[in-house]
């Protein structure tokens, strides 16, 4: 690669204008690099851009989280369900699990968290889906399957708070995934990946920005010139410079 310049010029303007003078600084400029850095250069952009890929955002994990939250839940939940009605964990099994009534058994709401569990962290954690279609079936499925539960629920069974907790609390959760997935998640992840390409990491051409100080009446201002061609320092305070 060429090596960078740094130029320094002093422009004085004639004494009819006031004083003024002009120092323009060349702080960065960047000639075209030669094939071996190009190479180099195109090798950095690819291990940038796939390490940005290769992580999880921060709302993407989040989200994530309260997928596992909701699994986790929802087990505490039937764990004290089976525990005030007086059940030890064989029995509770023996009674929700393996003699299944839609009914009279709560468990039927951990296995539906059990697979929303699974949908959601395989295609928007491992797979890093961006479509909002997963979540829109396993929420449409929970919903339903939670509205005809409590409908078709006998609860003269239990007679307990947890016959009601229960299914509220998945339709919740189920609906507050949605919602973080639909109206954070993704969005935020477009607008970063628009972003992206709009600003490239890096470029292969020629780049050069100048910083101009100049004096008028013993104030001192910037202005920032870029290195396609040296432009006219902004106007002074009188709106007035003669050259």
């Amino acid at each position: 690669m060429q090596t960078s310049a740094t130029a320094v010029t002093d422009f004085q303007l004639p004494a009819s204008s006031a004083g003024l003078s002009v120092n323009a600084v060349t702080v960065d400029e960047v000639h075209a690099p030669s094939s071996n850095s190009a190479t180099g250069m195109e090798a950095t952009a690819a291990s940038v851009d796939s390490g940005r890929h290769s992580k999880i955002g921060t709302l993407r994990r989040a989200f994530c989280l309260l997928v596992l939250f909701d699994l986790i839940f929802t087990c505490i939940l039937w764990i004290f369900y089976t525990k005030y009605l007086g059940l030890d964990l064989g029995k509770a099994i023996r009674d929700q699990v393996l003699h299944y009534q839609f009914t009279s058994s709560v468990f039927d709401l951990v296995g539906v968290s059990l697979v929303r569990f699974i949908l959601l962290e395989v295609f928007y954690a491992a797979l890093r889906l961006q479509s909002p279609w997963v979540v829109a079936v396993t929420t449409a499925f929970s919903t339903a399957f939670i509205i005809v539960k409590i409908i078709l629920y006998d609860y003269d069974h239990g007679h307990s708070v947890f016959d009601y907790l229960l299914p509220i609390m998945s339709l919740v959760l189920v609906w507050i995934e949605t919602f973080l997935l639909d109206c954070k998640v993704l969005p935020k992840e477009r607008a970063d990946e628009q972003l992206n390409e709009r600003s490239p990491l890096l470029s292969g051409g020629r780049s050069s920005s100048v910083t101009a100080e100049y004096v008028y009446g013993g104030g001192l201002r910037h202005s920032f010139v870029p290195s396609e061609g040296f432009v006219t320092p902004e106007s002074s305070p009188n709106s007035e410079i003669l050259l």
